[in-house]
């Protein structure tokens, strides 16, 4: 028994220090790559890059944005290569790299902004609730931080810090605005502030624009549906191609190598390349309906 239990320390404690190990490495790990991402913040100015990334909610800098995305790219072109042993389809593939992380922050912000547009509308009704109730504005501001959940509860309650640290409710709604690329937010905002210093029903003007956003809201989804086998078709035309050359390089890789041997196979693969860039902006064009 006593060596069993002898066994079972010793297990026990060489798996902590494993755990350890681990966490040490990957500690290690992320202070490489912060590091890496503080030198390139220092050497260039990313004033673009910043804000879309304060837009979609990471709580990173872009220096460290962009070397993770290089050390992505690099994965994936690696990986490319090591499946289809082609030089030219890992270079394309690495800086398909670079694209997909661009899209995917584009995408993170679209839904950071539908979340925060929906919660709104729900902060809207509570907020008009509560003045009625007879709570002052700042105690209505704080319940929303409370009650609402991410991503507009967490902004919230940065107005409320903000306030407490000695800023104005004007300074701390600029902020606000700041950390959202949201039309319906920044409308909301300006309304308070001027019916604040102007006077009236405040309760009844956050129920009129309530009314409006869950109109427009309605309106949306309308064209969204109808507007949904375009956006199908954009994704086939935008897909089906590359997946064709893709499944062809695989199964039968000296019939498409053919095309990078000759001249009228590379601007094949160019009119291709064109064709699809530009079948897919024209449908974009066609289904992005501003409401």
């Amino acid at each position: 028994m006593k060596r069993l239990n002898k066994y079972l320390l010793l297990s026990n404690s060489s798996a902590l220090a494993n755990e350890k190990d681990k966490k040490e490495k990957l500690k290690k790990k992320s202070k490489a790559i912060l590091g890496m991402g503080n030198v390139l913040e220092g050497n260039f100015q990313f004033k673009n890059l910043r804000q879309q990334l304060i837009y979609a909610g990471y709580e990173i800098g872009p220096g460290e944005y962009l070397v993770r995305t290089i050390l992505l790219a690099g994965i994936l072109g690696g990986i490319i290569y090591l499946i289809m042993s082609s030089l030219l389809i890992s270079v394309f593939s690495f800086f398909l790299g670079f694209v997909l992380r661009s899209f995917l922050l584009k995408r993170a912000i679209k839904i950071r902004n539908q979340l925060a547009t929906q919660q709104l509308i729900q902060a809207l009704g509570i907020m008009a609730n509560s003045l009625r109730a007879g709570y002052s504005f700042l105690q209505v501001i704080k319940l929303i931080s409370e009650e609402s959940p991410k991503p507009l509860g967490k902004e919230f309650g940065k107005v409320i810090q903000n306030v407490n640290l000695g800023l104005s409710l004007e300074e701390s709604f600029e902020q606000l605005k700041s950390s959202f690329n949201n039309p319906d937010l920044e409308m909301v905002l300006t309304s308070i502030l001027i019916q604040r210093e102007s006077g009236g029903d405040l309760s009844r003007l956050l129920e009129s624009i309530q009314e409006t956003m869950i109109g427009r809201m309605r309106v949306k989804d309308e064209v969204r549906t109808l507007t949904a086998q375009g956006r199908l078709s954009m994704w086939v035309i935008m897909f089906v191609p590359v997946g064709i050359a893709l499944y062809l390089q695989v199964v039968n890789p000296d019939y498409f190598h053919l095309m990078f041997q000759h001249i009228l196979g590379w601007v094949m693969i160019f009119m291709a390349i064109s064709g699809i860039l530009l079948g897919w902006f024209i449908i974009n064009k066609i289904v992005s309906i501003e409401v």
